[in-house]
C-alpha cells in the first residue's frame, strides 16, 4: 500500500497551486446563469442567439467535460453520439490531428478519451448542432463543431479567452478567476469532490490510490505503469462515465430550478 501511494504523490489533480484554482460553488452557479442562452436572458453579454448558443456549449463543455481549450476547438461534428442508450463524444489524441485551417492550431496534451453525456446535455448539443450551428457562414463546408461568425472556419486559439473576456468585463467578479484553464480545473474539483463522497469510508491513504486511477482516465493522463491495476480498463471507464454524468446532472439540474 505504501509503495503504490508514493507513485501517486503526484496526483492528476491538485488544489494547492494558483493556477489550479477553480471556481467557487456561488461563482460557478452564477457563471451558469450568465451564460444560459435563453433570449430573455439579460445577463448574458453576447446579443446574437447562434453567439449564446456556440459559447454556451463550448463553455459547458470545458466545465462539465473536462475539455482542454484546444481538445474544444477541435471537435468535429463525427465526434459525437448523440441518440441511443449512450451518449458520449470522443476526442482525438494528439497524433490523430492532422491539420487545422488557421495559422496557428490549438494544442492537445494529452491522451485521447471518451466523454459520457447526461442525456440532457447530449439534447442541448444536438439542438446546436441542428438548428444553430446552420446560422454560421460556411457551416456546409466545415465539419467542425465551433465556427466563427466572421468568416465561418473554425474559431481561433485566442476567441474563448477574448469570449470570457467580454463576460469578465461585464461582472468584474470574475476578473482573475475565469479562464478555459480555470473551467477544466472546476470539472476535476467536482470530481474530486464526488470521489471524495464515493470512497467517504477507506482511510485518505486508500482514497488517495483509489481516486487516482478515474481522476487520471477522466482527464486523459497517462497512468503510470508501475502502478498496480486497481481496476480493469473497462471498470475505470464506467466509473468515469457514472460520475460525469452525475456531475453534468446536478450542474444543469441546479440551472432549471432556477
Amino acid at each position: 500500500m505504501t509503495a503504490g501511494f508514493e507513485l501517486y504523490l503526484k496526483t492528476p489533480y491538485k488544489n494547492d497551486k494558483k493556477d489550479k484554482v477553480s471556481l467557487t460553488p456561488e461563482l460557478q452557479a452564477k457563471f451558469i446563469s450568465i451564460i444560459d442562452p435563453d433570449e430573455y436572458n439579460e445577463s448574458n453579454p453576447w446579443k446574437t442567439s447562434r453567439i449564446r448558443w456556440r459559447n454556451y456549449i463550448f463553455l459547458l463543455l470545458l466545465m462539465l467535460g473536462g475539455n482542454r481549450k484546444g481538445e474544444t476547438l477541435l471537435l468535429k461534428l463525427n465526434n459525437f453520439q448523440l441518440t441511443g442508450r449512450r451518449k458520449y463524444y470522443d476526442i482525438l489524441k494528439s497524433s490523430d490531428i492532422i491539420s487545422y485551417p488557421r495559422a496557428e492550431t490549438p494544442s492537445v496534451k494529452t491522451y485521447g478519451r471518451q466523454v459520457e453525456l447526461h442525456d440532457d446535455f447530449a439534447a442541448l448539443v444536438e439542438h446546436y448542432i441542428v438548428n444553430v450551428r446552420k446560422e454560421f457562414d460556411g457551416w456546409q463546408q466545415s465539419s467542425y463543431l465551433f465556427l466563427s461568425y466572421r468568416d465561418g472556419k473554425p474559431m481561433s486559439v485566442h476567441t474563448p479567452n477574448s469570449t470570457l473576456n467580454e463576460l469578465i468585463k461585464q461582472y468584474p467578479e470574475f476578473k482573475g478567476l475565469l479562464s478555459p484553464h480555470r473551467l477544466r480545473n472546476t470539472f476535476h474539483d467536482l470530481l474530486n469532490q464526488a470521489l471524495d463522497n464515493k470512497f467517504k469510508g477507506s482511510s485518505g491513504l486508500s482514497r488517495k490510490i483509489l481516486k487516482a486511477p478515474i481522476q487520471e482516465a477522466a482527464g486523459g493522463w497517462a497512468r503510470n505503469s508501475s502502478m498496480p491495476e486497481h481496476y480493469a480498463k473497462g471498470s475505470i471507464q464506467a466509473k468515469v462515465a457514472e460520475l460525469q454524468v452525475l456531475l453534468q446532472k446536478k450542474i444543469l439540474g441546479s440551472l432549471e430550478g432556477k
